[in-house]
């Protein structure tokens, strides 16, 4: 009976140990993505949007940014200032903040907007 409880009790030390060390190695690994995750998460909270910004020549629209998420097209109307300049680029990856604008959209299937601010976007 003694030499049963002392196997039952190795047997269970051994298998709760394999258990925790499991656990220890996985949450050890941080992902490759979590910096890149926690700044999106942020930039998102400060009222970011993430999208791409595609050209378009010949379109009164020449540059728009497509978001990620929901598909919607918007007609950056200030992305001529020099802040912006280097965004300007086909299929650049940014996140953005815009105001709305409240007048008659320059092409069909795109909202005008403002940019307020924009930073790359590091995919």
């Amino acid at each position: 009976m003694n030499i049963l409880i002392k196997l039952w009790a190795i047997l269970f030390l051994s298998m709760s140990s394999s258990c925790d060390s499991a656990k220890t190695a996985s949450t050890d690994r941080e992902p490759e993505n979590k910096t890149v995750n926690a700044m999106e998460s942020k930039l998102q909270a400060e009222g970011y949007l993430s999208a791409v910004i595609k050209y378009q020549a010949d379109s009164k629209c020449t540059y728009v940014l497509v978001d990620d998420k929901s598909q919607l097209k918007y007609d950056p109307i200030n992305i001529d200032e020099e802040k912006f300049m280097s965004f300007k680029k086909d299929s650049e990856k940014v996140y953005f903040k815009y105001r709305a604008l409240r007048m008659m959209n320059r092409c069909d299937d795109a909202q005008p907007i403002e940019i307020e601010d924009i930073k790359k976007r590091e995919d």
